[in-house]
């Protein structure tokens, strides 16, 4: 009797021991992505009519990693907005370079709109000729054809 009560006893502290280890190595909370949380924190200060500090916030996040492609995708809906057509250029150049896909295609369009309204007609036109190969989703044909035959009308 004493033997096999020391048997289940062992096997029972073994158990609590294994147990007791593991959850050492689990993560106790999860992980969040510092960047995605400023690039929120970034919009939501635009939004209160805060724009520099979510400019600033946004230039920091490029700091840390030049290829975030959601910082730079926000900065260059910023700068069509504040009508900085040149850095909005720059800014979704760097966004198509870095992305593909459904991505890709939404940058090709603001793209072409920054060069439309930097009045650059051609490049304009290039890149929704480009964004039109790609697409892959049907509701965007119509719009790609629109902007292509407002561009061939001016």
């Amino acid at each position: 009797m004493k033997s096999s009560f020391l048997k289940i006893f062992s096997i029972i502290l073994a158990g609590a021991l294994i147990i007791l280890v593991s959850l050492q190595f689990l993560s106790r909370k999860p992980s969040i992505n510092q960047d995605e949380v400023d690039i929120k924190k970034a919009s939501q200060m635009i939004q209160n009519g805060q724009p520099m500090k979510g400019v600033m916030l946004l230039r920091g996040i490029l700091e840390k990693d030049e290829n975030n492609i959601d910082a730079i995708w926000e900065l260059g809906k910023l700068s069509m907005q504040s009508q900085q057509y040149e850095k909005a250029i720059g800014r979704f150049e760097k966004f198509v370079s870095l992305t593909g896909g459904e991505d890709k295609v939404s940058g090709l369009i603001y793209l072409s709109d920054a060069y439309f309204l930097n009045s650059e007609r051609q490049k304009s036109l290039d890149n929704l000729i480009k964004a039109k190969t790609l697409n892959k989703k049907s509701d965007l044909v119509i719009d790609i054809e629109e902007r292509i035959n407002i561009i061939n009308k001016n």
